[in-house]
């Protein structure tokens, strides 16, 4: 695919950078060490521009991923600290991807690839800002630290059933796009 040209490794990544790049880029490539994600706001601001998420599942992404609806997952969950992660796995499937699903459909299947974009809009834009509205409002009533925890809450399932349609096809919130 000649991607050589096309991907780049930023150091020293700051505010600038992240408004920058979380509303133009075409994928929003995430490898913190799991469990080791601090929050991962700039994925959010990503998805919020309607950039699909490739990244380990740690921090929002536990939530926000839905495979091939809202981005990508690289290796599996992290349930017992850091000692279960697996870096050489994680790398496999990483460059596995990579290669054989999202380079694809991105350079074959542009309507493929932009119905994941409007899912990363579609589904975790609302979990975003209503987790944002709670937080804000719960500093601001009981003077808390703005932070969420949903804690057993199935954000996805809720999701998912709230952007099924009567056919059971999902649709971008009862707008007649269909993802």
């Amino acid at each position: 695919y000649g991607l050589e040209d096309r991907m780049v490794v930023l150091e020293d990544y700051d505010m600038y950078l992240a408004r920058v790049l979380t509303h133009g880029s075409d994928v929003w490539l995430n490898t913190p060490r799991r469990p080791m994600e601090a929050s991962g706001t700039s994925g959010m601001k990503a998805a919020l521009n309607g950039v699909p998420s490739f990244s380990t599942l740690d921090g929002w992404w536990l939530e926000g991923h839905i495979e091939n609806f809202t981005g990508w997952s690289i290796g599996a969950p992290v349930v017992h600290g850091p000692e279960g992660y697996d870096c050489a796995a994680d790398a496999d499937c990483l460059y596995g991807k990579l290669e054989r699903v999202i380079t694809p459909l991105y350079y074959h299947d542009r309507q493929a690839f932009m119905r994941i974009m409007y899912g990363a809009i579609a589904i975790n834009g609302p979990v975003l800002l209503f987790t944002l509205s709670l937080s804000m409002t719960a500093g601001l009533l009981f003077g808390l630290a703005p932070v969420l925890n949903v804690g057993t809450l199935d954000v996805q399932q809720v999701l998912r059933d709230g952007a099924r349609g009567a056919s059971g096809t999902h649709t971008l919130w009862g707008r007649g796009h269909h993802l």
